[in-house]
């Protein structure tokens, strides 16, 4: 190794010109040979560089990146004598010197040759890849810099390390098993042994084509045949195989061209079952299934896990992964599938409030039934269910909204959360305790409900698991707050519940003077899946927050905050960005275009450097007026969305927006319009003709995808700064009108109020505070009366009315 290292630091003479040479292991055939060793902790990584290599491109041996392999450099390892069941990690490093890169692709192939790909992965997740070796078998790692286009690849050279450990699998501990342990039971070694698979619906086709398949290397065949672009199974016997039902596969097939698969979208139906299993010899409490999954699941997929207790002439329907969509992103990966071990409880099996025997005829299976994208299956095992497991859901909790307010937004928050009974035994005295601390520490509100008996496999939801007690969290000082919720019983406390950390939710809510917020930081990226277009159409969208400001406050709106993902993609591409106020109709969570109207606008052309070199940029946008000069002035208890409004030109691609997901707002959106104050989180449209004008801007996607607007929120912030807070604010149920809105001569100001008032003084006054103009009128409950305006500058004004129970500011421009 070290006669290499020399050779590396030696030069040619060539032409008078001085040239380094590339990397001994530039080519498959010069591949470094790794160690295995026990552990990552033991692992003693090796230097890597991608400084000098040729340019790959010339190679014939595929990648699945398109641009981002042509710096590569090559490794091989080989199975050890004693095989890892858990497979072998090979993982690369950067090690914070100015050559590093920090961004990598990894590929895998069982030799030298054009068709051995064993897997490809372009940012395979954590920058290390697992494989399966038998003794004495041999793969080879490519490895590539995972940055820098087809034009600027050189850029993307750099230094790195890389290594090769024993996987380890790291499951439950302390389950009681039941079956599953023994070879050939639920591991899947070497083929499907006593389990069988049923093909249902396969599109039209014959539904033979439409079965599980067993895999000896725990990937999804889906994309690049059987090497798929992300880690296999995790699982403690990945190595020994897997079984998948892969619907991605099964459409675009070996070619990877749509609909030339056995099975074209968009019906899959597909059925794993089990052989019968008897359980008479235990005596338990209840029974669950715990199995390791791989998944991603589109829209249109369904997965189920079913239980027999008659050896499969009936059977009961329990659908799993309903959370898991497209726009999902596992907390683990950060990718938008998911690989994790999953416990299910079969409700009603066995012992419900006492212990009992088992069933002696128990047959299970897994129902894949949909489309997209794929489902891998390992190590399924039958366990006891923990007795006492009450569980707090946290997609489905209220949050003082928005995340991070202004103060005196006026939007009352109850504490409300579904939970849920898991366990195998009823629980009594079932509290649900909310509590909020402010920023020093002390509490501020403690409020419990007694929700009684909660019987096995049951749950509260809504309105049935709320506690009354309304709290307004922007009504006090700025400031951090805390606010915990917890769910206990007389068997399931903190103590002796099976999993005590899912029965606490706990978050920040921010008071702000100024910012108005859906989000406290990005924490991801989004980009519109192709299909929200019509083909051939430009990928415009609007994607924005909503926001609501408080009564008895006039503000001016100073700039927009907006997270932006890819500007180094998109130099000299206008991009826009709007503020709208939103009139009426809030009711249908929809804001018609006879319903807004543009208050202000910005436009950004990125530059070159602009967002770094990742392309990430956090952008503040002062805004112009659409009418008229001054300041832009928002009224109080009026509704605003800011907004990125991207006219896409085609052919310079999408535009990423960078987003977060921390906070679901859907349960408060839904509680919050029970009470009659419709409030929201994302405004998205996705326009499918290319055009953004007269598309109406819902809480929900085109097709109905929450998460694509109350719990994926973007970057997109109003910044403020208070002009006048009023001490006494008007009541709401009196309406006052003002217009016209811009006006030249005269503004005409309605009034409807709730009763008669002897006395109502109006002024128009500047946004320095003088009075320009006043009158009072008498006895008044409904009236309409002009004001003159036809002397004032062009400008900004406010229009001042008084009754003797509050005052309400109107905010009008005069146009010259």
């Amino acid at each position: 190794m070290k006669k290499c290292l020399l050779m590396l630091s030696g030069i040619v003479m060539t032409a008078g010109m001085l040239f380094a040479q590339p990397p001994a292991n530039d080519k498959c055939e010069g591949a470094v040979a790794l160690t295995i060793y026990n552990s990552e902790a033991e692992a003693i990584p090796v230097d890597g560089d991608t400084r000098n290599t040729t340019d790959a491109a010339q190679d014939s041996i595929p990648v699945c990146s398109q641009n981002f392999y042509r710096d590569d450099v090559w490794y091989c390892v080989t199975g050890p004598a004693e095989v890892n069941e858990s497979g072998y990690v090979v993982k690369v490093y950067f090690a914070d010197l100015a050559t590093d890169i920090d961004s990598f692709g990894i590929a895998v192939y069982a030799s030298c040759d054009a068709i051995g790909t064993i897997f490809c992965g372009n940012i395979p997740e954590d920058d290390q890849v697992v494989v399966c070796l038998g003794p004495g078998e041999k793969v080879y790692i490519r490895v590539w810099s995972a940055f820098g286009g087809a034009g600027d690849w050189q850029a993307g050279w750099g230094t790195f390390r890389i290594t090769a450990y024993n996987a380890e699998f790291v499951g439950s501990t302390n389950v009681t098993v039941l079956w599953g342990d023994q070879p050939g039971e639920g591991d899947f070694a070497d083929g499907f042994n006593a389990w069988t698979t049923e093909g249902i619906e396969c599109n039209g086709t014959g539904p033979e084509n439409a079965v599980w398949e067993w895999t000896s290397s725990g990937f999804p065949f889906y994309i690049f045949g059987p090497y798929g672009g992300i880690s296999p199974i995790k699982s403690r016997t990945v190595c020994n195989g897997s079984v998948i039902f892969d619907s991605g596969f099964k459409h675009f097939g070996e070619t990877g061209v749509g609909g030339s698969g056995p099975c074209p979208w968009d019906s899959h139906e597909g059925a794993l079952i089990s052989p019968v299993i008897d359980l008479s010899a235990f005596t338990v409490a209840g029974i669950s299934v715990l199995f390791n999954q791989s998944m991603q699941r589109f829209s249109g997929g369904q997965h189920f896990l079913d239980y027999s207790t008659d050896g499969g002439q009936t059977w009961t329907i329990i659908e799993i992964n309903a959370d898991k969509d497209y726009l999902s992103t596992n907390p683990e990966t950060g990718e938008g599938y998911f690989n994790e071990e999953l416990r299910v409880r079969l409700p009603g099996v066995s012992g419900e409030a006492n212990l009992a025997r088992g069933p002696d005829n128990l047959r299970i299976r897994f129902r894949f039934s949909g489309a997209a994208y794929w489902w891998v299956i390992d190590d399924v095992r039958i366990i006891e269910t923990e007795a006492n497991n009450l569980r707090l859901d946290q997609a489905f909790v209220t949050y003082q909204l928005p995340i991070q307010g202004v103060r005196n937004q006026g939007i009352p928050w109850m504490p409300q959360v579904d939970f849920m009974n898991v366990g195998a035994v009823t629980q009594t005295n079932v509290t649900l305790n909310a509590q909020v601390w402010d920023p020093m520490g002390n509490t501020i509100y403690n409020e419990s409900v007694n929700f009684g008996v909660l019987e096995a496999d049951s749950a509260l939801v809504n309105e049935n698991s709320t506690i009354n007690v309304p709290f307004d969290i922007a009504a006090l000082d700025t400031g951090t707050y805390t606010i915990t919720y917890t769910l206990t019983s007389d068997s399931a406390n903190l103590a002796n519940d099976f999993n005590p950390l899912d029965n606490v939710i706990t978050y920040e809510a921010f008071v702000d003077g100024d910012i108005f917020s859906t989000e406290h930081g990005p924490n991801g990226q989004v980009v519109g899946a192709a299909a929200n277009w019509n083909d051939g159409v430009a990928h415009s969208f609007i994607f924005g927050n909503y926001y609501h400001t408080p009564v008895g406050s006039v503000r001016e709106f100073l700039s927009a905050t907006f997270g932006l993902a890819n500007l180094d993609e998109l130099q000299g591409v206008p991009i826009d960005f709007v503020l709208f106020k939103w009139n009426s109709g809030l009711e249908d969570e929809l804001c018609q275009a006879t319903e807004r109207e543009i208050i202000a606008f910005a436009t950004y052309i990125p530059e070159a450097g602009d967002g770094g070199t990742d392309g990430d940029s956090i952008l503040t946008l002062e805004f112009e007026r659409l009418v008229g000069m001054g300041p832009i002035i928002l009224e109080d208890n009026t509704s605003y969305i800011v907004a990125i409004l991207w006219n896409s030109p085609g052919d310079n691609g999408d535009l990423v927006v960078l987003v977060s997901d921390v906070v679901d707002y859907g349960q408060t959106i839904q509680q919050l319009g029970t009470f009659g104050t419709p409030h929201f989180a994302g405004m998205l449209a996705v326009p499918n003709d290319g055009m953004n004008d007269g598309v109406d801007i819902g809480t929900t996607t085109y097709n109905n995808a929450p998460k694509s607007a109350r719990s994926i929120v973007p970057v997109a912030r109003m910044n403020t700064d208070l002009l006048i807070a009023v001490k006494d604010p008007l009541p709401v149920n009196n309406i006052v009108k003002l217009y016209p809105n811009p006006a030249q001569d005269v503004v005409t100001l309605d009034l409807e109020l709730e009763r008669s008032f002897d006395r109502v003084d109006v002024q128009i006054v500047s946004l320095d505070g003088k009075v320009l103009s006043e009158r009072t009128l008498y006895n008044v409950e409904k009236e309409t009366t002009t004001l003159d305006v036809s002397r004032l500058p062009g400008g900004t004004y406010l229009a001042h009315v008084e009754t003797e129970v509050g005052r309400r500011y109107l905010v009008f421009v005069v146009q010259r």
